[in-house]
């Protein structure tokens, strides 16, 4: 599978902006969720995948995020 940085920065942030509607949670909040939930320390993991022309995480990483905005 080709790897496409800014496709999954922009799924990314679909992703938080549906919770977003869903749950009325501040997006700081869900972010953190989300970094937690990925295995790491809080919202800056997400903050750097959505940096610039985007970063993709390992697929373990990628996995769990799937099944947390799931």
């Amino acid at each position: 599978m080709a790897q496409n940085p800014l496709k999954f920065k922009k799924l990314l942030k679909q992703a938080i902006n549906q919770i977003h509607a869903r749950q009325d949670k501040p997006k700081s909040v869900i972010d953190d969720e989300l970094g937690y939930a990925a295995g790491r320390e809080g919202r800056t993991a997400i903050d750097y995948w959505g940096r610039g022309e985007g970063h993709i995480p390992d697929t373990p990483t990628v996995e769990k995020l799937a099944r947390e905005i799931i």
